[in-house]
């Protein structure tokens, strides 16, 4: 179903959404959407507050100027737009019952959720980073087969999907941020995005902010250049999980990282863990002519030339 990734960097434009599902996969799909429709208008019929918070994030959001951001975002790292799977803000966002992910992204649906908890108790800035974060997973490269499916580089296990957590809530708080400028909010978002440094998947972007510094270093290129080469791999689609890529980071930094980094919490990472994490994985030094191999491979996968 899905592509083998090759450090060949291919030159490609895809993007978008993509149902692969056959019966009876489109079937099981069709069931769990049911029974979300179905908890969805529970919950609007038990909790009122959390529908009237839905309602007045989607009234207050400036959704033209949201989709504008992240366009411009996309293009500057070399993404065909027209592609991209826009959510519809009055069909396309539900919610969820007390205890669900706060927010989360579904792509057999194709469907934003928040859960009523969330909306009740959280600050717009909160709503709107976490509406970001999610809107990011929809508008990646997306395959799906019934309940099954690949969502930028997640696959769902395996490297992928931390490494896809780490560049989806990354390109998440620069949106957020720029979108707080352009609509007057800048206090409250940058309270909301740091707050999410301090609790939500701190390890994994720290990780690839680490790797995309890296490369720009050992290539001479302008800082950002190898983060918008994996900001366009997330919405092209390139995948991460399987051995080929796997032995990378393992030579990239100890034969234990990739089952360590696998096992890192999404939130609430105590500080000497972090410090702990850091100290024990650190990427062999580029000026090793081993470290030079790992970042030129980098390189080339990402599209740019050492200058």
């Amino acid at each position: 179903m899905f592509e083998k990734f090759s450090f060949k960097k291919e030159l490609k434009k895809r993007g978008g959404r993509h149902d692969n599902s056959a019966w009876p996969e489109k079937t099981r799909a069709k069931v769990i959407e049911r029974i979300y429709t179905k908890q969805n208008k529970q919950e609007i019929k038990e909790n009122p507050d959390a529908k009237e918070s839905l309602e007045k994030f989607k009234e207050e959001l400036d959704y033209a100027l949201l989709w504008g951001i992240l366009e411009e975002v996309a293009r500057k790292s070399g993404v065909d737009t027209s592609v991209l799977n826009k959510i519809s803000l009055d069909k396309q966002v539900i919610i969820t019952p007390e205890g669900s992910a706060i927010g989360a992204y579904h792509p057999d649906m194709n469907k934003i959720s928040f859960s009523s908890t969330h909306l009740r108790e959280s600050s717009k800035a909160a709503l709107i980073h976490t509406f970001v974060h999610e809107l990011i997973h929809a508008t990646s490269y997306i395959e799906t087969e019934g309940l099954k499916a690949r969502v930028g580089y997640d696959q769902g296990e395996g490297i992928g999907a931390a490494f896809n957590e780490g560049v989806t809530e990354r390109l998440a708080q620069q949106v957020s941020m720029e979108y707080a400028k352009r609509s007057g909010i800048s206090k409250e978002m940058a309270e909301s995005v740091t707050n999410a440094l301090r609790r939500t998947y701190v390890r994994w972007v720290a990780f690839v902010a680490d790797i995309a510094s890296r490369i720009d270093t050992y290539a001479g290129v302008q800082e950002g250049t190898a983060w918008r080469g994996m900001v366009r791999g997330m919405f092209e689609g390139e995948f991460l999980n399987n051995p080929e890529f796997e032995e990378f980071f393992r030579n990239s930094y100890g034969e234990d990282f990739v089952e360590a980094f696998k096992k890192i919490p999404t939130k609430h990472v105590p500080i000497e863990d972090q410090i702990d994490f850091d100290a024990q994985f650190r990427m062999r030094s580029y000026y090793t002519d081993e470290g030079k191999e790992i970042l030129r491979k980098w390189v080339e996968h990402l599209g740019f030339e050492r200058m």
